[in-house]
C-alpha cells in the first residue's frame, strides 16, 4: 500500500515560471537607431534586454520595406537608417554573405556595382551583371541599374525563347538545304541561264 503521508517533491514557484523577454517593436528599435546611430543586433539586444536573434527578426520587415539597411563594417553587421550617418566605407551585403537569405530590394533601388574586383571575385555573375548585359534593360536606363519587375523579366524570357525557336527553325532549314546541296546548286544554275 502507498503511504498517504509521503509528499512528492514540488519545484519551487520561481523555477516553474519561464523568463519573459521584454516585448520590443520595430518602432522602438528604429527610434534607438535614429538616436544612437548605426547599431549591431547584439548592441540593440543588450539595450532592450532580449536576444540578438529576436532583434534581427523584428528588423527584417523594416529592412525589406527599405526603412532600414544592413551595412557590413569590418565583419559586423550594423543596422542603419538609409542615407543617415552611415559608417565609413559601407559595403552592402550580397546574398552569399547573408547565408542565402536575401531580403527583397524595394522597387526602384539601384544595385551597387563593385568597381575594383579581383580575379577571385569575378568567378560568378551577379544579378547586376546579368541585368546589365541584357539590352532590353540597358537601352532605356544606361546611367543606372534598376531591377526589372518579375513581369518584365518573364516577358523578356518569352521573347528570348521565341527568338531561339526562330533560329532553330532557320538552322533546321539550312541543314536540309545542305543535305541536298547539289540539287539546290543545279536549280540555281538553271534559273540563271
Amino acid at each position: 500500500m502507498a503511504d498517504n503521508n509521503v509528499q512528492q517533491e514540488q519545484p519551487a514557484p520561481e523555477e516553474t515560471t519561464t523568463a519573459t523577454e521584454a516585448k520590443i517593436s520595430e518602432c522602438d528599435l528604429t527610434a534607438t537607431i535614429e538616436q544612437r546611430g548605426p547599431q549591431t543586433a547584439d548592441e540593440l539586444a543588450t539595450l532592450f534586454g532580449t536576444t540578438s536573434r529576436k532583434v534581427a527578426s523584428t528588423l527584417a520587415m523594416a529592412i525589406s520595406k527599405g526603412r532600414l539597411i544592413r551595412v557590413n563594417q569590418n565583419g559586423k553587421i550594423r543596422y542603419c537608417i538609409p542615407g543617415d550617418n552611415l559608417p565609413a566605407e559601407p559595403k552592402v551585403e550580397s546574398v552569399a554573405e547573408t547565408d542565402g537569405k536575401a531580403f527583397p530590394q524595394p522597387a526602384g533601388v539601384a544595385l551597387p556595382v563593385q568597381k575594383d574586383a579581383t580575379q577571385e571575385d569575378i568567378k560568378t555573375e551577379t544579378v547586376a551583371d546579368i541585368v546589365q548585359s541584357l539590352p532590353s534593360f540597358t537601352a532605356t536606363r544606361e546611367d543606372d541599374l534598376i531591377l526589372p519587375s518579375l513581369h518584365m523579366a518573364n516577358r523578356e524570357l518569352r521573347r528570348a525563347k521565341n527568338h531561339v525557336q526562330k533560329w532553330e527553325r532557320v538552322c533546321a532549314a539550312l541543314r536540309e538545304l545542305n543535305k541536298h546541296r547539289d540539287m539546290v546548286a543545279g536549280i540555281c544554275r538553271k534559273s540563271g541561264q
